[in-house]
């Protein structure tokens, strides 16, 4: 995962020489479902996912074998709720396809966690508004544990992680559209 481009002058200790790297550990495993409506629920549709990588790590998200995304949703036409681990409601844009560095040195704070999101996204002409809501587990990412009594501090604060988003989507061309 290239992380950062070095210099190509040589004052700044770099040189000409061009770099590949390829690793197998970004390697992922998954399993989209989408199942029928369910008639005792309103009608809703059941969908989930299950993906997994190999990437190194040591966190709540960043297990070897790591899950990325486990997760069940329920979803009502322009109404859905999702339970399980999957992308942080504040960061759903990624820059790369590779995402596994999200800019997170350039502003972005999202990541996934483990989760229970509402979401309410109805066409507004040829657009899309989105109100979305999620309580998350605190502290998955980091792991910390600042005061050493094998707590993780996100975990022992008893508070879970608020997010809320509120957006709009309008297509401007073929397969592209503005958020």
């Amino acid at each position: 995962t290239p992380l950062f481009i070095t210099s190509p002058d040589p004052a700044g200790g770099g040189s000409d020489i061009g770099e590949f790297s390829m690793h197998p550990r970004l390697t992922r495993f998954g399993i989209d479902y989408t199942g029928p409506r369910i008639p005792k629920l309103g009608d809703a549709r059941l969908s989930g996912k299950l993906e997994t990588d190999f990437e190194n790590g040591g966190s709540e998200s960043r297990q070897i074998i790591r899950i990325r995304h486990a997760y069940l949703k329920l979803d009502w036409n322009a109404v859905s709720i999702l339970a399980g681990q999957t992308w942080d409601v504040v960061s759903p844009l990624f820059p790369t396809v590779n995402n596994d560095t999200l800019q997170w040195n350039a502003g972005n704070v999202g990541d996934r966690r483990p989760q229970f999101r509402a979401a309410y996204e109805p066409k507004a002409g040829r657009g899309k508004f989105s109100l979305i809501g999620g309580v998350g587990l605190t502290g998955a990412i980091d792991a910390v544990d600042l005061d050493n009594n094998g707590f993780r501090d996100g975990e022992e604060s008893q508070l879970p992680n608020f997010q809320a988003r509120v957006g709009y989507s309008y297509p401007i061309g073929k397969d592209l559209s503005a958020s």
